[in-house]
Order: structure tokens, then C-alpha cells, then sequence
């Protein structure tokens, strides 16, 4: 058993955020989402690849989803793409259930992430390019990752937020840069997913040389 020095140390509590569970997405056990609820499987995955945890043993899917939520769960999320550890299965088309009837900004709740995340991972695994033992770096084309020196140390998003800077999958004006309680809309969800996996792809595929090789320096001769 690790230590708690070792714990607060940024790798693992990501290694902890991100860690998947062997258990397979039939024995996960999810007392307050039937079996025939229309975003059960994509719960059952998010429950056990560690992305979406249980609170006090329950999925409480209609619970709007807060910005320091998100953050936690996205880099569980990015980690588990880069790595590869997400179920590989044909994604199925996002239910109905996912549009809002109000007008305005539509609040996300778990049952709505837990549908994006199975979606967009199941689709990120179909094209994942493969590395091998290869790692490359984060591209210089993309943008610098944001500063997170207005994020308290004692706020439980902060080794998440690390994590997706580090990794390029939150920059420009990220509303995860400013963690709390306020509940994430569809368009901001859109953005923040769509950050994690240009972070994902960057950092498993090489960048192209945008320029010739340079021609020996002609002598003054």
C-alpha cells in the first residue's frame, strides 16, 4: 500500500483518477439505473472504467454536472484515450433523451456525460492511431496550455486541470480553467471534449516537418 506523500504525488492521483476496472460492464453493479434505461450501458462504462464514480453507492444521473466535475472526469477521460484502455465497440447513435426542451442553455447531467464520453471514446478507439512504444510530445502548433495559478491548491480539480494542461487538452479560454460548483452546458461540454481529444491525437502521432531540410551553408571561398 502506497503511502500518503506518495498518493498526493500528481502521477498517481491521476493513475487513480483513470485506473479501469476489470470488471466487465455486465457485472457492474448501478442500483439506481435500470437495466433497460436508455443511457445504462454507456453508464455501466463510464462507472467501471473509473471515468463517472458512484456517489455513496448510488449514479444520480439527473445531478447537473459541475465544472470541477468535468475537469476530474475529462482527465480520467483523456488519460483512458491516450492509453488505449476504452471499450472497443461499435458506437451507436446518441438517444434523443440527450436534447433539452428548454430553449436556453441546456444543463448537462451525468446521464447526458456519461452518453458523450461512451460516444466519443468508442469513436476515438475506431481511429486511434497506434503508436507502438513510441511517444511523441505535445505539438508546437497547438496552443500554450492555460495558467492555473488562479486554481487553489486545495481544490480537488487541481491535479486534474494539471494533467489536461500538461497533456494540451485545455487551453485558449476553457471555462475548467475556473473550477466550482456552477453546472456545465452543452456547448461548453462540446468545447471541453473536443480539447481533450485534440490533446489525445497530438500527443499519439507525430508532427510533420513544415519545412525542407536545409541545404549545407554555400562557402565563402
Amino acid at each position: 500500500m502506497r503511502t500518503k506523500s506518495a498518493i498526493q504525488n500528481l502521477c498517481l492521483t491521476l493513475s487513480l483518477l483513470s485506473s479501469v476496472c476489470v470488471t466487465s460492464i455486465a457485472d457492474t453493479k448501478i442500483p439506481d439505473v435500470a437495466r433497460n434505461h436508455w443511457a445504462f450501458k454507456a453508464v455501466s462504462c463510464t462507472v467501471s472504467t473509473g471515468i463517472l464514480p458512484l456517489k455513496n453507492g448510488k449514479f444520480d444521473g439527473s445531478a447537473k454536472v459541475s465544472r470541477r466535475e468535468l475537469a476530474i472526469a475529462l482527465a480520467a477521460f483523456g488519460n483512458a484515450l491516450e492509453a488505449g484502455k476504452w471499450p472497443k465497440s461499435s458506437p451507436k447513435a446518441l438517444s434523443t433523451q440527450l436534447a433539452g426542451k428548454s430553449s436556453g442553455p441546456q444543463e448537462i447531467n451525468r446521464y447526458q456525460l456519461a452518453a458523450v464520453l461512451d460516444r466519443v471514446g468508442k469513436l476515438f478507439m475506431e481511429k486511434r492511431p497506434n503508436p507502438g512504444t513510441k511517444r511523441f510530445g505535445n505539438s508546437t502548433a497547438l496552443i500554450p496550455p492555460i495558467d492555473l495559478k488562479s486554481v487553489a491548491a486545495s481544490d480537488p480539480a487541481l491535479p486534474a486541470l494539471t494533467y489536461l494542461s500538461k497533456h494540451h487538452m485545455i487551453f485558449g479560454k476553457c471555462i475548467l480553467a475556473t473550477p466550482g460548483n456552477q453546472p456545465i452546458t452543452a456547448e461548453q461540454l462540446a468545447d471541453a471534449v473536443s480539447m481533450v481529444v485534440a490533446g489525445a491525437v497530438d500527443r499519439l502521432t507525430d508532427e510533420p516537418e513544415m519545412r525542407e531540410p536545409l541545404a549545407p551553408r554555400p562557402s565563402r571561398k
